[in-house]
This record gives C-alpha cells, structure tokens and sequence, in this order.
C-alpha cells in the first residue's frame, strides 16, 4: 500500500498493488473512518463486480481499477444518476483527447467503436439510513 500526492483537496489517492474488490475497499476504509475524497486505486482487482452482480476482473497491467470515496448531500434517490453522469464524464474525456466514437451505454457502460471499455458501479455504505441531514454519513463508490 502507498499513498501518492498531487490530487485536490479534497481527493487523497491510495494505490494497493492488489485488492479482491475497490468498492469494498473503499468500503471497509469508509467504515473506518477514511474521509470523503479517498480514491483507492489497485493495479489488480479480483473479484470485482459490476451491475446485477457481474464479475469483472483487472490483471495487474490490463486495466485501471479505483473507487472513490463520496459522501454526497443530495438524497440517495437520485444517486445513481451518478453513474451515468460518471459514463458521461468519461466519454468527454476520451473525446478531448481525441479518441472518438465514445457512447454511453445506458446505464453505467462506456463503449469506444462499440466495444466496452467501462463500467461505473454506484453504491451505498451498508446499514445506509438515509436522513436529510447534512452530517450523515453517505459511502458511494465508483470502479472502474
């Protein structure tokens, strides 16, 4: 495990040479205390998963697998149109960089010339209750 610089307040980044899922990762950190604005990034990924419980793994070298540690103030209703918004982002990105045919597959895929090359899972801390208070705790986090 090492910590790297560089990043924005809030955002810290994490790189773990191997983890089983970044989302649970993410999770147990959360759990622990870790602020909101970790990025938990492992050069591989086990067992990760993705919508309806789909396996996705990273090997070390073949793919770029983090989570991000958020804790947003808008109610968990509209929390997964994150994951689109999250697909939409990265589209743009591959697009200023000059890699086109980038579509955003409903809900969470991101294909270039029709093949995937993301997926962006959204969820929530265990035990989540959700209040209208701006000091509850909200874990969500984004792979992939």
């Amino acid at each position: 495990m090492r910590a790297a610089g560089g990043f924005p307040d809030p955002f810290r980044l994490l790189i773990r040479e191997s983890v089983q899922s970044t989302n649970d990762e993410v999770r147990s950190l959360a759990e622990m205390g870790a602020a909101e604005g970790l990025v938990l990034l492992a050069e591989k990924q086990t067992a990760g998963r993705g919508r309806r419980g789909a396996v996705w793994f990273s090997p070390a070298g073949e793919s770029l697998a983090f989570s991000i540690l958020l804790r947003p103030p808008e109610p968990k209703s509209l929390w997964p149109r994150l994951a689109l918004a999250t697909g939409l982002a990265l589209a743009e990105a591959f697009e200023s960089i000059q890699i086109h045919n980038v579509k955003v597959k409903w809900p969470n895929d991101v294909l270039i010339r029709g093949k995937k090359v993301a997926g962006v899972l959204v969820e929530n801390g265990k035990g989540f209750r959700h209040h209208r208070h701006r000091d509850q705790r909200h874990d969500l986090g984004f792979s992939r």
